[in-house]
């Protein structure tokens, strides 16, 4: 469920995409920031964040959580991308999450687009860590431009004065875009990157 109130005081952004079970260092992020925007209406890469993520299994093995999507999903905005239908790649995941965390994930996988997923598995990743942030889409506030632009013009659409970018947006963020705004680079202190799945093993 997305959370929004708008009685709460927006000050710090961080704008990210829609991973799947995102690691720490996502969360980490999230917690500096008043309000977490997710990137649904722009263009679908096959980002394997949001596509899959790893976690090491009770036995010790690495194990990846993927998602299968529909053929030519590069050519449709995130939030139009659809998960392979069929049930077995979904009671393979669930099954496997069972096994290893004990939790019944069958909600999450009954989903059929990429984004409605994902969504609920950062929410749930919050409630694992005991975040409470409002999450609101891109795609609520119609904005478009350039990477640089486009981001900012965000964190003006949410009325925020500060942007906690990743450090990656070092080489793309421009200042002339953000003038007005702080800008902030987070670098994550996580001792491994593996999803936040790992808290429940």
């Amino acid at each position: 469920q997305i959370a929004h109130n708008a009685s709460y005081t927006v000050l710090k952004i961080a704008i990210h995409q829609p991973e799947h079970w995102p690691y720490e260092g996502f969360f980490q992020k999230v917690e500096l920031c008043d309000c977490l925007v997710i990137l649904d209406d722009i263009k679908f890469k096959k980002n394997k964040y949001q596509l899959s993520n790893t976690f090491k299994a009770r036995s010790g093995e690495e194990l990846t959580v993927s998602l299968p999507v529909e053929e030519f999903s590069t050519t449709k905005l995130v939030r139009d991308v659809k998960v392979r239908p069929g049930k077995e790649w979904r009671s393979k995941i669930v099954s496997s999450l069972f096994n290893e965390t004990d939790t019944d994930f069958s909600d999450v996988y009954e989903q059929e687009s990429l984004l409605a997923i994902n969504m609920q598995t950062i929410m749930l990743g919050m409630a694992i860590i005991g975040l409470q942030r409002p999450v609101r889409l891109s795609s609520e506030f119609g904005v478009g431009g350039g990477n640089s632009e486009r981001l900012a013009a965000i964190v003006k659409a949410v009325g925020g004065s500060e942007y906690i970018s990743g450090p990656s947006g070092k080489g793309f963020i421009s200042d002339v875009d953000f003038h007005g705004i702080k800008l902030t680079y987070f670098s994550p202190k996580v001792e491994h990157h593996y999803s936040v799945l790992q808290r429940l093993i």
